[in-house]
């Protein structure tokens, strides 16, 4: 039997994808810790790819208070350490 080790480039990208990977938990950590409804219109907005008009028929309320809230939840992600973090190590400080 042949032992197959990985090229340096698939090594690479094994590394990469794992710190992606890192990089995706540490954000849905993040905004799972946000409060209600921002968390909701978060994941809505930008993981489910709905537009303002629609999470606001969903939950009931205008679309400018989605943005409302969209940008609260966003407001708080800014003050969220674990970001902080992870943008200071992709900007390599």
């Amino acid at each position: 039997s042949s032992l197959s080790i990985p090229s340096d480039d698939n090594a690479v990208n094994a590394v990469e994808l794992l710190e992606l990977e890192d990089e995706h938990r540490i954000l849905h950590e993040a905004v799972d810790s946000l409060k209600a409804p921002m968390n909701r219109v978060i994941k809505a907005y930008y993981f489910e790819d709905k537009s303002m008009k629609d999470i606001g028929a969903d939950m009931g309320v205008s679309g400018q208070r989605i943005s409302q809230i969209l940008h609260k939840g966003l407001r708080c992600l800014r003050r969220s350490e674990s970001l902080r973090r992870l943008y200071r190590d992709l900007e390599g400080g």
